[in-house]
């Protein structure tokens, strides 16, 4: 399991400020949106739930693995269940796969002028969201950034929610 965290002091109290941690299957994914719970339990070690994005990651043993689409409901029924192991294999394991719901948002840029990053189609999970950077070359400026996901820009940041199917985000640049 690789982790990192930045801890600050804090009247004597070390507070994590960040942390990541690599998820099986899917890579480096970054905690400082999810609220997270160490367990007792001597299988399911810690519990990471994303609230808006129904995103669920667990340690379990030695490796994180994660989950999409996981109700609320269903992420405080587990925290609060008395074998958590028990709870994962019921309830969890089987009916939130990430793997069975994923899907490609390829960025593209239209013409000349500017680049998009990232540059590589971008796997994303059901329901999860993606950005992208959008960066004009010296003497351009973004024109649009459209394409089939939808999604709003702001300032040179293009955000995405809701992804439920394969898409495209093309960048368009002007002089």
């Amino acid at each position: 399991m690789i982790s990192f965290a930045m801890y600050v002091a804090v009247g004597g109290v070390s507070v994590v400020q960040a942390e990541t941690i690599f998820v099986k299957y899917r890579g480096m994914v970054d905690l400082s949106e999810f609220s997270c719970t160490d367990t007792e339990s001597s299988f399911i070690r810690r519990i990471c739930y994303k609230r808006v994005d129904k995103y669920l990651v667990v340690l379990l043993n030695d490796a994180y693995y994660h989950y999409c689409q996981v109700p609320q409901d269903v992420a405080q029924q587990w925290l609060s269940a008395e074998s958590k192991g028990k709870f994962y294999n019921a309830k969890i394991k089987g009916n939130f796969d990430c793997r069975l719901s994923g899907y490609t948002v390829t960025p593209s840029v239209s013409g000349v002028g500017g680049a998009i990053d990232p540059s590589e189609p971008v796997l994303v999970y059901s329901g999860e969201r993606v950005s992208f950077s959008i960066m004009a070359n010296s003497g351009y400026s973004i024109d649009s950034v459209g394409g089939t996901c939808g999604g709003k820009l702001s300032g040179n940041m293009f955000k995405i929610d809701e992804i439920s199917s394969d898409c495209t985000v093309i960048a368009k640049f002007r002089q």
